[in-house]
């Protein structure tokens, strides 16, 4: 049985992040290590970064991510998985290469 079913059973609907009252989520969801996936994007500029940034931050707490702009490379640790994730960044317009777990 995997943690989004268990979750999906309790008071947050699957949503994977603990609600006030939701102790068994809270219990389930414990250090529990999403996986960190890298993406090339031909990022050059900041201006660049700037949009993958916004189009990122627009999951929320879904993703945890990081960008270093001179290696045209994005980070990006989530339970998403890598076409859902490599659709949302080519969103800023730019070629995007999955490179990988890491």
């Amino acid at each position: 049985m995997t943690v989004s079913y268990l979750c999906a059973l309790l008071s947050c609907r699957g949503s994977m992040r603990a609600r006030s009252g939701c102790k068994p989520c809270a219990t389930l969801t414990e250090g529990l290590a999403f996986q960190k996936h890298e993406f090339e994007v031909a990022m050059t500029c900041e201006g660049c970064s700037g949009a993958v940034t916004r189009i990122l931050s627009k999951l929320g707490d879904e993703v945890k991510f990081e960008i270093d702009l001179p290696k045209r490379l994005v980070w990006i640790e989530s339970e998403k998985d890598v076409d859902f994730l490599t659709d949302t960044l080519k969103k800023c317009g730019k070629e995007v290469k999955y490179n990988g777990t890491k």
